[in-house]
């Protein structure tokens, strides 16, 4: 009788140990899934400012395409003129 609640204290002593080495485990996960949530979200914001940033530059070249056919037309036509 002795050893069978003896043997019980143990299996006890035991299974809370472990309980409260898979409660620190848990908090650990949880608090690295929340780190990667965070980074989640940041890299999803920078995905989207890279697109606003290309939508930006492919405006402004268009821009310049414009412009440098502008150009290209007075240049044209100014050295037609000196001829």
């Amino acid at each position: 009788m002795f050893f069978k609640q003896n043997v019980q204290k143990e299996t006890i002593q035991n299974l809370l140990t472990e309980n409260k080495r898979f409660k620190r485990e848990n908090q650990r996960l949880r608090e690295s899934l929340n780190e990667l949530q965070e980074y989640k979200e940041e890299y999803h914001k920078l995905i989207l400012r890279l697109d606003e940033l290309k939508a930006s530059y492919q405006k402004k070249l268009e821009d310049f395409g414009c412009l440098k056919n502008q150009y290209k037309k007075e240049l044209d036509r100014l050295l037609k003129q000196h001829r």
